[in-house]
């Protein structure tokens, strides 16, 4: 308990992305610091079989990314197929984050309608257009019927799923949530930003913190669930766990710049930081590692970057706070924080601070702390600080239990 809340424990988790499919591979490539590759990363090599189950032809690309991943991390926690009774899917549900959802889709709907009227839309792209689609697939196909809930809010949807759940787990609202995020490469949204160039038009790595220019995206697309649950309804798989979910926090969007950005020189970023470290009791000289969301934008980057300095002030100058930034390696896209969450539990859970690509250019741009090459050490707290495109921020903190 912390100030009267229950302890959140992290009891599975689950992860595909251009970087692999499974946890496992995607711990292998953080630990190698693996770069994506522009202009779009795709996650071309994964299973959609072993967990969407026999509705799988119903369920769009999206929809398979999210139950794979959910099935995953569900695996991973002792809750497949059948290990729930009734009475207990009733307290289990999910939260899904997502910035466009499944909109090949909802384009290909809309343009009948556009094109034909209403009279001629395609009824059978309907139920997987709607925003919410993957979560109801999720639910579905596991029979979870408890709490349900699909945020979408660009940058941060999957930061901000995290938070959405850890609410709710603490309101008493469910007993376990699966909760991350999932989202699928766009082509019109590729087009859109790299016509704004703000997206690699050529094969590229990405630069965080060291973008020249006003930088560019590595695009990429993924899902990643963990199953955060209650300690106190957590049975025998409390024991197995060694990752809480210590501290959370948001904050709604301050003054915005040009590309939506907040220009307050990473003061709301900053303060949700440390609401969340002193929710879970740690102060910013006792956190280990900062799994920051940076991704080679510099509006982006600069505003993590800000935070972090006032954060830690002359130990970040110095080199002293390792950090992370596993969207070198995802590339980037809306809900890629469920990545993030992911990437700080494995580095908790299994005692390493990543390595990343661009971690030397990082360094010469003035934001030290990117590992070149992994550290096996004991990693006690990490903290995700991530911003998103419309001013929003979020922070969480992974603790070891």
């Amino acid at each position: 308990m912390s100030g009267g809340r229950p302890a959140l424990l992290v009891t599975g988790a689950g992860a595909l992305c251009g970087a692999g499919d499974g946890v496992a591979a995607f711990e292998s490539a953080l630990r190698a610091g693996a770069a994506a590759r522009g202009p779009v990363w795709r996650a071309d090599a994964w299973d959609d079989k072993k967990h969407t189950g026999p509705d799988r032809r119903r369920l769009s690309r999206l929809g398979r990314m999210a139950v794979t991943a959910a099935g995953q991390a569900l695996e991973a926690a002792g809750l497949a197929d059948g290990a729930l009774d009734p009475a207990a899917a009733e307290r289990t549900g999910v939260v899904i984050g997502t910035g466009y959802g499944n909109a090949e889709d909802a384009i290909a709907f809309l343009a009948g309608v556009a094109e034909r009227g209403a009279e001629f839309a395609n009824p059978a792209l309907f139920p997987t257009s709607v925003l919410n689609a993957s979560a109801a697939h999720v639910s579905l196909r596991f029979k979870l019927t408890g709490y349900g809930a699909t945020i979408a809010a660009r940058d941060v949807s999957g930061e901000l799923a995290l938070v959405q759940a850890a609410d709710a787990l603490v309101l008493d609202h469910a007993d376990r949530l699966v909760v991350g995020g999932a989202e699928e490469a766009l082509p019109a949204l590729a087009a859109g930003l790299r016509k704004l160039r703000l997206a690699a038009a050529v094969d590229a790595a990405p630069a965080p913190f060291a973008a020249a220019g006003r930088g560019a995206l590595v695009l990429g697309e993924g899902a990643a669930a963990l199953v955060v649950e209650r300690a106190d309804r957590a049975g025998a798989r409390a024991a197995r766990a060694p990752v809480a979910l210590a501290g959370w926090a948001s904050a709604g969007p301050p003054a915005a710049g040009p590309l939506g950005y907040a220009t307050d020189g990473g003061v709301a970023l900053a303060r949700a930081a440390e609401e969340a470290l002193a929710a879970g009791g740690v102060a910013p000289a006792d956190v280990d590692l900062v799994v920051t969301g940076a991704a080679g934008l510099r509006a982006l980057d600069a505003l993590v970057a800000a935070a972090l300095r006032r954060l830690f002030g002359a130990r970040l100058a110095a080199g002293e706070v390792a950090l992370a930034a596993p969207r070198a390696c995802t590339g980037w896209f809306p809900a890629s924080g469920a990545h993030l969450a992911v990437a700080a539990v494995l580095a908790v859970g299994r005692g390493f601070v990543p390595a990343t690509s661009g971690a030397a250019a990082a360094a010469r741009a003035g934001v030290p702390g990117l590992r070149a090459v992994a550290e096996e050490r004991a990693v006690r707290t990490a903290l995700v600080l991530s911003a998103g495109a419309g001013g929003a921020v979020a922070a969480l903190l992974f603790a070891r239990v």
